[in-house]
This record gives C-alpha cells, sequence and structure tokens, in this order.
C-alpha cells in the first residue's frame, strides 16, 4: 500500500513536469517562430532597397525615378505594417503565454508543497503504528542504529527496557479484540508520560513495546522501569461489568558500543524471560 501511494505521487510529479516542458517547448517553437519571421522581414527590406538603387540608376527621368521610389517605398511600408501587425499579435500571446507561465508556476508550488506535505506525511505514518500513536519497529529500527553509531561520540550510556504485557491473550480471548485494543492504547499512553524528551517508545509487536533510555545507567534505568510498572498495575479496566488487572514484564540491557539490534534483543529478551519465569510484573537486567 506504502510502495503504491509513492508511486502515485510519483506519476503525479512526472505529469507536472511534462506540463512544465510543454511550456517551454511552445515558448522556444514562438521564439523561434519570431527569430525566423524577422529575418524574413529584414531581407524582404534589403531587397526593396537594393531593387530601388538598381532601377534609380538605370533612370533617365525625374517623373520616373519618383514614381519608382514611390512604389517601392510603398511596398516596404506594406512590409513595416504587416510586420508590426504580427509583432503586435506576437507580444499579445507572449505576454498571455507568461500570464499563463506565472499562474502555472505558482500552481505547481502549491501543488509541489502539498506533495511534499504528503510525503511528508507518508513517511510519517509508515513508521507509526496506527493503534496506540507511538512509534512502530521500524522506527525504532532506525533509532537503535542512531544510538549505536552516536555512542563512541556522545560516551553515555544507553539502556534498552523490552516490555511484554502479562497474560495479554486471555484479555483478547475472554473479552474480545476491542478490549485489548483499549489495554494497548492506555498503556501505550502510560509509556509516554514515563519518558523524557530525550526517551524513546515503540511498539514493536502484538503486546510488545521497547524503551531507549538516553544517557541512562542501569541502575536508574531500573528506577525508572519500575516506576512504569508500577504505574500500569495501577491502570483501572473494566470489561462487562468486570474489574480487569493489566501488568507489565520488563527485562533490560545497556547498549553496547558496535552493538547488533538482535544481539540487543536477545539479551534484553532473556532478562524478560526470567522476569515472566519468576511471576511477571517485574523488572529484571540482563
Amino acid at each position: 500500500m506504502e510502495r503504491l501511494r509513492v508511486g502515485e505521487i510519483l506519476a503525479e510529479v512526472t505529469k507536472r513536469l511534462d506540463e512544465m516542458a510543454r511550456h517551454l517547448s511552445d515558448a522556444n517553437l514562438a521564439n523561434r517562430s519570431h527569430f525566423e519571421d524577422t529575418q524574413t522581414y529584414n531581407e524582404t527590406v534589403m531587397t526593396q532597397v537594393r531593387d530601388l538603387s538598381s532601377e534609380a540608376g538605370s533612370a533617365t527621368e525625374l517623373s520616373v525615378l519618383q514614381s519608382l521610389v514611390n512604389t517601392r517605398l510603398e511596398r516596404v511600408a506594406e512590409h513595416v505594417s504587416n510586420f508590426r501587425a504580427r509583432e503586435e499579435f506576437r507580444l499579445i500571446e507572449v505576454n498571455g503565454r507568461a500570464e499563463r507561465m506565472r499562474s502555472r508556476i505558482a500552481e505547481l508550488e502549491r501543488e509541489t508543497s502539498e506533495l511534499h506535505s504528503r510525503l511528508d506525511s507518508e513517511k510519517q505514518g509508515a513508521r507509526i503504528d496506527p493503534l496506540t500513536g507511538i512509534a512502530n519497529r521500524k522506527s525504532f529500527e532506525e533509532r537503535f542504529a542512531q544510538e549505536i553509531a552516536q555512542k563512541p561520540r556522545a560516551q553515555l550510556s544507553v539502556v534498552m527496557l523490552l516490555w511484554d504485557l502479562d497474560n495479554f491473550k486471555i484479555i483478547n480471548d475472554s473479552y474480545g479484540h476491542r478490549a485489548g485494543d483499549r489495554v494497548l492504547q492506555s498503556v501505550a499512553a502510560c509509556f509516554m508520560a514515563a519518558v523524557r524528551g530525550n526517551d524513546f517508545v515503540a511498539r514493536i509487536g502484538g503486546e510488545e513495546f521497547v524503551m531507549l533510555l538516553s544517557g541512562t545507567k542501569m541502575a536508574q534505568a531500573m528506577l525508572i522501569a519500575n516506576q512504569v510498572r508500577s504505574a500500569v498495575e495501577a491502570l483501572r479496566f473494566h470489561f462487562r461489568g468486570t474489574p480487569v488487572r493489566v501488568t507489565v514484564s520488563c527485562g533490560l540491557t545497556e547498549l553496547e558500543e558496535n552493538d547488533l539490534a538482535d544481539a540487543a534483543f536477545d539479551r534484553a529478551d532473556a532478562a524478560l524471560y526470567r522476569a515472566k519465569h519468576n511471576g511477571k510484573n517485574l523488572c529484571v537486567a540482563a
């Protein structure tokens, strides 16, 4: 679907470029026609002058010479009049074409701005989880790569927190997917409320979330993780008249220089498994 929308946008851009190319081609043809018409006019006038000079040289009477001059001047005047009429018509066309071009350029600028906005929106939409409104797995992978790339320069510790909702399948099976969606949205909002401006949170799977805490040591990250865990536990849900308790478990690992996403995930997932195995609603460091 994303590829199809991008293709539609590119097709619109191509259409606009083709229109601009046609405008420029028409302008070039008009310029070429004007140049050729000017050349023809100059040649015609020069021919009349040469013919007049030749005939004047052979004329022996003043009356004959005067008649020849008048005849030639009338022809030159006719050519001038015709050329001026063509020029006036051409100027009207040029001005009209220029005005249409200016109008079309302004329209193209507006459409280009709209296309940029659509592309930005498509790009943003491709990195947002549609259910919870937070970042998705693709966005997380990009952020993870950025953190690893700048880690040697920044020399700041980054801790990854891998979260999983406890017994989420039971909620879906017992109360339906709409209830499950509501839980996911509320937990995601709880996660977002807990992170700081330079931190990152994303939904990377069904009921699985991940956080990146930048400039945070493991001890501090563990405190934050337990605060988030308690905040989720404090959420209140009622489905079909029944109170439903929701908890989360977390596995933490500190990112290492030149770390790979899979390796970091394996460490955090192993810690998360221990949290699940030891009773759930726990945060465990790798």
